[in-house]
């Protein structure tokens, strides 16, 4: 007896959409992106606090933010990490051997800001957050009234 054909396809269906689950599954990636904050911490506060690193960029702000703890790489051992400053705040991405952003992490947040793995299409290895946004001083609040 043949399955029919539409249980065929949704079978296909949830296949393929559940792909890159087990290239990337959650056990992994969880404790990736909470060592990704530490890292970006790490370069966000070389940038805003180090000794002339306001404009350091790339491999420069990752070996200054890394050079006093270079166990905050240990976990990224076969990952490709990109650290861009983009208005003097760190954005750290965690790439793949493919040129492929899985993780990406803006600095003046304090979550990880991207689970590009979670998604089917992954994003080249390069910045697509809105930093500008999501680093802006969050309005004043009224004060309470009396």
């Amino acid at each position: 007896m043949r399955a029919p054909a539409h249980l065929l396809a949704a079978a296909a269906t949830f296949a393929m959409s559940c792909a890159h689950c087990s290239r990337y599954p959650e056990s992994k990636m969880l404790p990736l992106a909470a060592a990704l904050t530490k890292l970006t911490a790490a370069c966000e506060g070389t940038l805003q606090f180090g000794e002339n690193a306001a404009d350091l960029d790339g491999d420069a702000l990752l070996h200054a933010a890394t050079h006093d703890d270079p166990s905050l790489l240990g976990p990224f051992s076969g990952w490709v990490i990109k650290v861009v400053n983009v208005d003097h705040h760190a954005v750290v991405l965690l790439c793949d051997g493919l040129d492929r952003g899985v993780l990406e992490d803006v600095g003046c947040t304090g979550k990880p800001d991207a689970h590009h793995w979670q998604h089917k299409e992954l994003p080249g290895c390069r910045v697509t957050l809105d930093v500008r946004a999501a680093c802006a001083d969050p309005p004043e609040k009224d004060p309470p009234a009396e």
